[in-house]
């Protein structure tokens, strides 16, 4: 079953992606802006220092773990339609990357919130 461990392990994947793609000198400055935005969305699950059993213990944990992922998923939308000026195929492969990567994310966090509602029941 996936975890908040691996969550954490998909969020530092997404921060990793976004810090290659800074560390590029073709970016426009919307495509940074952007990019240094998915980071800081990614970096906020480095707070979470906590266990699975008690993170689900706190009213609005859901909250916790799938309101970082919105932006994150919309600004790579954004920049995979050429919005912020037109990407090289590198870079569309990173941002390909970090869609996985939340895509997944996703995933796990529907998974944690259903099999906690079952506990419930």
């Amino acid at each position: 079953m996936a975890t908040l461990h691996h969550m954490l392990t998909h969020a530092t994947h997404i921060a990793y992606q976004c810090d290659l793609l800074l560390g590029r000198t073709d970016l426009t400055t919307l495509q940074r802006e952007y990019i240094s935005a998915i980071g800081r969305n990614a970096a906020r699950y480095q707070s979470i220092e906590t266990s699975e059993a008690d993170l689900v213990q706190r009213d609005g944990w859901h909250h916790t773990l799938r309101s970082p992922l919105a932006p994150i998923k919309g600004y790579v939308e954004i920049l995979l339609m050429d919005a912020g000026g037109p990407l090289s195929l590198e870079q569309r492969r990173q941002l390909v990357t970090v869609r996985d990567h939340c895509d997944h994310m996703i995933g796990i966090s529907d998974a944690m919130i259903d099999a906690a509602a079952t506990m419930v029941k």
